[in-house]
């Protein structure tokens, strides 16, 4: 998971939390964990963002 977006964002799902670097470096610290739930992201909105809108790339995969 990493933020695309240039600005930290931090996440919550389950019992895990990390901050995604504004840099873009991805993150395993969410690795293991089911896609269902609620996910929480928060971060503080900058000149002309919209405060309402975050994105996250994240890489999901299956494993029997």
């Amino acid at each position: 998971m990493r933020s695309p977006s240039g600005q930290r964002i931090a996440v919550h799902h389950g019992e895990r939390s990390v901050t995604l670097a504004a840099d873009g470096s991805p993150s395993t610290a969410l690795q293991g964990t089911p896609l269902a739930g609620a996910w929480e992201l928060r971060s503080k909105a900058g000149p002309g963002d919209a405060p309402d809108l975050l994105r996250v790339n994240a890489t999901v995969s299956c494993v029997p």
